[in-house]
C-alpha cells in the first residue's frame, strides 16, 4: 500500500482499496517519524491501495474551529496516529479532541497507533502515556498498538496479539466486504419503486463504492 497525503487534486477515495488515516503529532518533525512508520506498514502490506494520511499538529488542535474539523477527520478515520515525544505529557488542546471523538459513540472498527521519540534530553514516561492511550482506545473499542523509535518498545499492543500490518489487512478486507453489501443492497433498492424522500448523508462515515 502506498502513503499518500491527503491533498485537493488526488484521486478519489476507493472504499474497498484505500484506508483513511489522521495523525495527530506533537510538531513536523514527530509528523515525519510517524509517517515513516506507516509507510513501513505500508510496504509491508503487498495488496493495492493507499494509507491516505492527513496530519495536525497539537498547536492547530488548539484552535477551536480546527479541533472540529480534526474531529471529524478523526471519527471517520480507519486509523488514528497519535505521535509525540517520549516523557511528555499530552496538551490538553489534543486530550480534549480525543474525548470530543470519543464522545460520538461512532465504535466502527479502527486502530489506535501511539508512536513515541526518544528524547535523550527527556526523562522517559512511557508507561504512563501508554496507559493512557490504551484507556482511550478501550473506550473506542479500538485495537491499539504502539511503537517507541530509537527505544526498545517496538511491539503491537492488542487484545488478540494482532500486528498493525495485520490490522491494516483485516480493515481492508472488511471495507470490501462493506462494499459488496452496499452495492447489493442498492441493487434491490433500484429494483423498487422511487420516492421523492430525502436522506441527510451529513457526517455519514459510509463512502459511496465505486461501480
Amino acid at each position: 500500500m502506498e502513503l499518500v497525503l491527503n491533498q485537493p487534486g488526488m484521486e478519489p477515495f476507493e472504499p474497498a482499496k484505500d484506508l483513511n488515516v489522521v495523525i495527530a503529532c506533537e510538531d513536523p518533525a514527530i509528523a515525519g517519524h510517524a509517517c515513516a512508520v506507516l509507510e513501513r506498514i505500508g510496504r509491508k502490506n503487498k495488496a493495492e491501495g493507499r494509507l491516505i494520511y492527513r496530519w495536525w499538529n497539537f498547536e492547530v488542535l488548539a484552535i477551536a474551529a480546527l479541533q472540529k474539523v480534526a474531529v471529524s477527520e478523526a471519527v471517520a478515520a480507519d486509523m488514528i496516529v497519535i505521535a509525540a515525544r517520549d516523557g511528555k505529557r499530552l496538551p490538553k488542546a489534543v486530550n480534549d479532541w480525543m474525548r470530543q471523538w470519543l464522545a460520538t459513540g461512532e465504535h466502527h472498527r479502527r486502530g489506535l497507533l501511539a508512536v513515541l521519540v526518544t528524547d535523550p534530553d527527556m526523562p522517559r514516561g512511557s508507561e504512563n502515556m501508554l496507559s493512557r492511550h490504551k484507556k482511550v482506545a478501550a473506550e473506542g473499542r479500538m485495537d491499539f498498538f504502539a511503537k517507541r523509535l530509537e527505544g526498545d518498545l517496538g511491539m503491537g499492543l492488542t487484545k488478540s496479539g494482532s500486528t498493525a500490518r495485520q490490522f491494516v489487512m483485516t480493515r481492508k478486507r472488511a471495507r470490501k466486504t462493506d462494499c459488496r453489501a452496499n452495492k447489493s443492497a442498492a441493487g434491490v433498492k433500484s429494483r423498487r419503486k422511487p420516492t421523492s424522500q430525502k436522506t441527510n448523508n451529513t457526517n455519514n462515515i459510509d463512502y459511496e463504492c465505486n461501480k
